[in-house]
């Protein structure tokens, strides 16, 4: 990659939702920023578990490579997947049809999985069966 100096601008088609937080900062569930169709970085959505900074400096640090690089909080990203065994309670994890399709719109997709041990295998099974492009699995 050629070496650049000075500012640089990028396009980011934002959010469908507004964000929380001050200047609306962070995103919420079901949201996508779109600039371009390269790399498509997912977030399993904000909270305690599933910090959204790691995303951001991941699609930073792309950007500042010149990799157009888009952001999609999943609706549904809390918790394990229903065919996971031992569910116990709580929220489960699941893709929406819509988040299929925009998903394939890409070239490449960079999914941060979260921290929770337990849910890592079982998220990113339901992502690879459903997601027919090359993915890259982040974990903490």
């Amino acid at each position: 990659m050629k070496q650049r100096i000075g500012r640089h601008l990028s396009f980011v088609e934002c959010r469908e939702s507004m964000g929380m937080g001050q200047g609306g900062g962070l995103a919420q569930r079901a949201t996508i920023s779109e600039s371009g169709k390269d790399v498509v970085a997912i977030a399993m959505g904000p909270g305690r578990r599933h910090i959204t900074k790691p995303v951001c400096e991941i699609t930073y640090a792309l950007r500042e490579e010149g990799i157009d690089t888009s952001v999609l909080v999943l609706n549904a990203g809390a918790g394990v997947p229903a065919d996971a065994p031992d569910i116990t309670h709580g929220q489960c994890m699941g893709l929406d049809p819509i988040e299929v399709e925009r998903i394939q719109q890409f070239k490449v997709a960079l999914v941060h999985l979260g921290n929770v041990r337990s849910h890592i295998i079982w998220k990113a099974r339901l992502i690879l069966r459903n997601v027919n492009i090359p993915t890259i699995l982040v974990t903490q």
